[in-house]
Order: structure tokens, then sequence, then C-alpha cells
């Protein structure tokens, strides 16, 4: 009980310990479920997926609890805000991408036993198509996520200039 006092009071040094714990415990999670996998273990998907979750719960909490951190995560987030939008615009449009132009490509260099020339050939403008708006959302999605960022530090530099 006193651990969860320190924590509910804002005791930087509780907070850190909490916030380390349960990083330890999310990355033992982690190895868990990698060893798991390679020795074909089942049931350690199970224990590594709630240790997993526990260390995210503890770790939320302490950041949760904590005003300055919270600050600083937010800024750290900000600072990487167009790295971190790329990143996901590429793992989430990889696999979209990769399906529509092996599906364009697939009947044009001989794969599957369709006969009908014409037929081939909308199927693979079609998965092509399908590949490039994919892409074209993505880069949206980035050139959305830019724009933000300037009207966020436009609005942050004005509401600095008006404390002045």
């Amino acid at each position: 009980m006193p651990e969860l006092r320190a924590l509910l009071s804002g005791d930087p040094q509780a907070l850190k310990r909490l916030l380390v714990a349960g990083g330890v415990i999310a990355a033992v999670g982690i190895v868990v479920i990698v060893v798991g996998v390679l020795a074909g273990w089942g049931q350690t998907r199970l224990i590594g997926a709630g240790l997993i979750s526990i260390g995210g719960v503890l770790g939320g909490a302490a950041i949760g609890f904590s005003a300055p951190m919270r600050g600083q995560i937010y800024q750290r987030l900000s600072a990487w805000r167009l790295p971190i939008a790329i990143v996901v615009a590429v793992i989430v449009a990889a696999p979209a991408v990769i399906a529509s132009a092996s599906g364009a490509i697939g009947p044009l260099v001989g794969g599957g036993d369709a006969q009908d020339k014409l037929l081939i050939a909308v199927g693979a403008l079609i998965g092509l198509l399908f590949a490039v708006l994919t892409v074209a959302s993505g880069v949206i999605a980035v050139r959305a996520t830019l724009r933000r960022v300037g009207d966020r530090s436009q609005v942050e530099r004005e509401a600095g200039e008006g404390r002045a």
C-alpha cells in the first residue's frame, strides 16, 4: 500500500520504478513469445501476451500519473510525428501494394490458368490501379500529417507570442 500511495501522490521515484518495471515485464513477455515460437511451445504465446499486457498497463499508469513525464513524451512524439507517420503509412500500405501488384503481374508472367487475354489484362490493370491508389492514400496521409504539424506549430508560435 505505501507504493500505491506514493504512486497516486506523484512521487517521481515510484513512477520511474513503475515505468521501468512495466518495460522489463513487457520485454520478458516478448522474449517468452519469441522463445516459445522458436521452440514450438504453444502456451507461451498466451503467457507472453499476458506479460506484455501487464507491462503495458504498468507503463501506462506510470506515464498517466506523472504530468512532467507526459509532457516530455508528447514533445518527443511531436518531434518524431513525421517519421512515425511515414513508417505507419508504409507498414499499412505495403501488404496491399504487394498483393495488388503480384495479383496484377502474376497472370502476365504466366501464373494462373486464365485463357482469356482480355480478362487477364483487365485484372492486371485493376490490380495496378489498387496498388497506385494504396500508395496515393499513404502519400495523402503523410501530407495531411505534415499540414497538421505545420498548423500546430503555427498555433503554438502564436500562443507564445500572445504570452510575451
